[in-house]
């Protein structure tokens, strides 16, 4: 395929193909035009189609250029979030960013120096339409691990963005109770929206408690020391904590120690990861541990280790509570009665019938006993079968 032969309409063309071999044929030709240009031409071309089409293919491209045409891509995509023609393109322009971010090109570093990052946090800071709040805020989930050693001038910034969609979260919440309450429909677009952008701020937090935990409790405790009884916190945050553990770092390092950057030197990005899951509560455990032990107490909601905003009873009661004191005491025995164990009863001399176990005249076939005496001390299969052949005698 000759890069002089064909136009860019059939380039175009050659992209939506639906033979493999063409698409990376024409995907060959457009990174060729990359390296044997230093314009931006091609990188809005390219993005413009992206806008009129919504091309994955043209994502794909997008998300794979090279030095220098980052620059050009990141000042694309910063025109498109901060002045968008509709609102569409802006979440159009968060999802080749987030494309971006999954592949991890090596100037990426250069987000945070760049002014695409402000604008992420700014767009956070006072978007309301749900669609593109949301992707902002899950590309900033994704973003942070990326970039833990250059996030210390932006903590507080990201910060605010928190308290900010917490209390958004809050409101909306109290809104959709109401109107639950009036009209008793099913979970409507708004409400899925609500969720997400819950779970999205359960994802936000376990990043920055697990990465920052002094900075991020000192703003805390700074924003909701002087109001006990705010109802944000009562409502929103004060959940979110109860989701994480203890986190050693509050004792053992200082707000500076946080930010340095040789803490960070041998971590690569899925350490940083794996490290945010450390500090998350597992209620999936809990419940393998509580199967076990047939002593233990059941877990009331062994489903999700957050607390989701629920169809009937989520956004109905934390409209009813939001006046009611919090201080109320709460057991798992007044929910759960009390079971006494069942006696033993005593064995009876009755004969008991044991289920047989055909084995279809196979002649190759091994008996049982040789299976269970191949198996070890320890397995259950073989522990089961000793008391069903003890029950025989």
């Amino acid at each position: 395929m000759s890069n002089n032969s064909i136009g860019v309409t059939e380039l175009f063309h050659l992209l939506e193909s639906n033979k493999l071999n063409d698409v990376e044929e024409t995907k060959k030709v457009f990174h060729d035009h990359f390296l044997s240009t230093k314009d931006n031409w091609l990188v809005n071309g390219l993005f413009d189609y992206y806008l009129s089409t919504n091309s994955l293919r043209a994502i794909e491209v997008l998300s794979g250029v090279r030095e220098p045409h980052d620059k050009h891509l990141l000042d694309r995509l910063t025109e498109t979030i901060a002045k968008p023609v509709t609102s569409a393109q802006r979440v159009q322009a968060l999802t080749v960013l987030g494309h971006v971010a999954r592949r991890q090109p090596t100037w990426l570093y250069k987000l945070t120096n760049h002014s695409l990052f402000k604008e992420l946090l700014k767009l956070l800071k006072v978007e309301t339409d749900a669609l593109s709040m949301v992707s902002a805020l899950l590309l900033l989930v994704t973003l942070i691990p990326m970039l833990p050693a250059a996030l210390g001038p932006y903590l507080n910034e990201i910060f605010e963005v928190f308290t900010r969609l917490a209390s958004y979260h809050h409101v909306q919440s109290i809104n959709l109770s109401s109107s639950i309450v009036n009209s008793n429909n099913i979970m409507d677009k708004d409400q899925f929206h609500l969720l997400h952008l819950q779970l999205g701020l359960y994802s936000l937090f376990h990043r920055l408690y697990a990465m920052y935990p002094c900075n991020l409790i000192a703003y805390l405790r700074l924003q909701y020391s002087q109001r006990d009884h705010d109802e944000t916190f009562k409502h929103t945050i004060k959940p979110i904590l109860d989701s994480v553990r203890m986190h050693p770092l509050l004792i053992t390092a200082s707000k500076d120690a946080e930010t340095n950057a040789a803490r960070w030197k041998k971590m690569e990005h899925h350490d940083v990861v794996a490290e945010c899951g450390r500090f998350a509560l597992d209620r999936s455990r809990e419940e393998v541990l509580g199967s076990i032990n047939p002593r233990a107490t059941p877990l009331l909601d062994q489903q999700c280790p957050y607390t989701p905003v629920s169809v009937t009873e989520g956004l109905l009661e934390s409209g009813v509570n939001n006046g009611m004191e919090e201080d109320t005491f709460w057991s798992p025995s007044m929910v759960i009665l009390p079971q006494s164990p069942t006696p033993i009863q005593a064995s009876s001399h009755e004969p008991r019938s044991t289920p047989s176990t055909p084995n279809n005249n196979r002649s190759n076939a091994s008996p049982p006993e040789a299976a269970i005496e191949a198996t070890p001390e320890t397995t259950p299969v073989k522990v089961i079968y000793f008391l069903v052949e003890r029950s025989k005698l």
